[in-house]
């Protein structure tokens, strides 16, 4: 039997065309990563990956440079305490899933999962002290508050992820459905599947629920590759869905029919 080769996507970005996804003779093979849900004890690990990878432009227009800004490390500590809830809020059900490395026990990629059920109010927003209630649930004062959020511009942060918060609610109201925030896989594991590993994770749960549960995701042009290769439609220039194998979405959001498909393609 002729082995599988991947189909390639042509994505084109602000850097040209990437494509994507993984060629199978460079993943690693199933038997070498495995997946697990995070525990608390990963709080840090998580809050320095996301400081690490996600790319240093976004960084300082969250938080930007100034001759006040906490040093690294202490403002990789307050992110690991602002996610801390995501960890012990009963009412909040984030599933942050590591790609651990079997040979060497090295964690190499998170994602953060937000299940099915959670209300639409980003987590990471400085409003969700309030809108999930967690200066009672975590015993902070208004100065504890302000001091985990010390050098974050809130306009920039909060802002932007309440207009995508805004977006989600538009297009799913209040249909039950995954959300991925963040995606995050180390350099020196990145094209060798473990991305592809983080989402079916979810994508597998979602395809089985009857119905079939719709994932929601942000994502830079230069991503788009490996969400289309998962059947992620845009919806917008920043942001992707998926409504089941195979179905194709339009501008809302909405499932087309085999006609309408044809009649785009045209």
């Amino acid at each position: 039997m002729t082995a599988y080769k991947a189909e390639f996507i042509k994505v084109h970005t602000e850097v040209g065309w990437q494509t994507l996804p993984t060629e199978p003779d460079k993943r690693l093979s199933e038997s070498e990563v495995r997946l697990q849900l995070c525990v608390e004890e990963d709080v840090n690990t998580i809050a320095s990956a996301i400081y690490d990878l996600l790319p240093q432009a976004w960084w300082d227009r969250k938080q930007p440079p100034s001759p006040t800004l906490p040093p690294l490390e202490e403002r990789k500590a307050r992110l690991a305490q602002r996610l801390l809830p995501t960890f012990r809020d009963p009412k909040v059900h984030v599933d942050w899933v590591k790609a651990i490395h079997v040979p060497s026990s090295t964690i190499i990629g998170i994602a953060g999962w937000w299940a099915p059920g959670n209300p639409v109010h980003n987590c990471w927003r400085r409003t969700a002290v309030d809108y999930y209630d967690w200066k009672t649930l975590m015993n902070w004062t208004d100065a504890d508050v302000e001091d985990l959020w010390v050098g974050i511009d809130f306009e920039a942060w909060d802002g932007e992820m309440a207009r995508h918060d805004e977006a989600r609610k538009g297009f799913l109201g209040d249909e039950k459905h995954w959300y991925l925030a963040p995606l995050l896989i180390f350099p020196e594991w990145q094209g060798k599947g473990v991305g592809s590993r983080l989402l079916r994770w979810a994508i597998d749960q979602a395809d089985k629920a009857d119905p079939i549960m719709p994932l929601w995701l942000e994502s830079a042009p230069t991503a788009r590759g490996v969400y289309l290769n998962w059947g992620f439609e845009p919806v917008g220039e920043t942001r992707m869905l998926r409504r089941g194998p195979g179905r194709k979405v339009d501008s809302n959001g909405e499932v087309l029919k085999n006609a309408e498909r044809s009649e785009q393609k045209q």
